[in-house]
């Protein structure tokens, strides 16, 4: 070991992209930031069913959008720490003394054969300053990451799981992303493309008819598969209750409620 020697240093170029600070529009908003790859499977080895990503971001119905479009979506400066299932109640709601920005913006657009889902950012909250120099930094990357209520995963058979998001809470600020891509590394320097639609919206009336049996969080920065896995399981506790899973309810007693209903009440 006395020989041992290492030289490790922040790359200025990768993948023929520039580590570079970026500027904001006249408006305040950094644009066209990576958020979300579709198409290829993040570093925790999950691909996430497109279509569900897409109705859990721009169905009319949906929190994500209700919230985008009426100026309110926030995100935090790192994603909420969670232990166990009782931390489940952190992740759905945003706790304001950790927010860093606001999402004015999500767009898709095809890169290499994927679709990445871009951001447009507005720094705000007691976070903002952290979040504006790790952004203007040609030092610093800065990175984001998806929050989201996930369905059980299925195994494809090639190593990697494939999951379908059921609601999407938000996409937080990280010190590492799920998708290399997610970063202001790989910014879209144009940021003027149209939105592109989506079909067969579904409202959160819907989404509360179908949750399956297990409820898995979704953070896609976290690496430990036992936090994604939390609630597969036979019994799950919520808000310090317990409850057993019955045909993709909650039963606690003789009363059975949708996983929905008891997280979003």
């Amino acid at each position: 070991m006395a020989n041992l020697s290492f030289d490790i240093a922040t790359a200025q170029f990768m993948d023929g992209r520039e580590l570079k600070g970026i500027r904001p529009n006249a408006k305040g908003i950094y644009c066209g930031i990576p958020g979300m790859v579709l198409g290829t499977s993040s570093r925790n080895g999950v691909d996430y069913d497109p279509d569900s990503v897409a109705q859990s971001l721009s169905a009319p119905g949906t929190r994500f959008f209700i919230n985008v479009t009426e100026g309110n979506q926030e995100g935090e400066f790192g994603h909420p720490l969670v232990k166990d299932q009782n931390d489940m109640a952190r992740v759905i709601y945003i706790d304001r003394t950790k927010v860093s920005h606001r999402i004015t913006r999500a767009r898709t657009k095809q890169v290499d054969g994927f679709t990445v889902i871009y951001l447009d950012i507005l720094p705000f909250g007691p976070y903002k300053n952290c979040l504006i120099e790790s952004l203007e930094s040609s030092q610093m990357n800065c990175s984001f990451s998806i929050r989201a209520i996930c369905s059980s995963p299925e195994n494809t058979g090639n190593g990697t799981q494939r999951k379908k998001v059921l609601f999407m809470i938000t996409l937080d600020s990280v010190d590492g992303p799920g998708f290399k891509v997610a970063s202001k590394r790989y910014y879209d320097a144009t940021a003027n493309v149209s939105v592109e639609a989506f079909s067969a919206p579904v409202t959160t009336e819907k989404l509360a008819e179908t949750q399956g049996v297990a409820e898995l969080i979704g953070m896609e920065a976290l690496r430990s598969q036992q936090i994604l896995d939390l609630f597969g399981a036979n019994r799950v506790q919520v808000l310090h209750r317990s409850y057993q899973l019955n045909n993709g309810a909650l039963r606690n007693g003789t009363l059975d409620r949708s996983v929905f209903h008891t997280l979003f009440k």
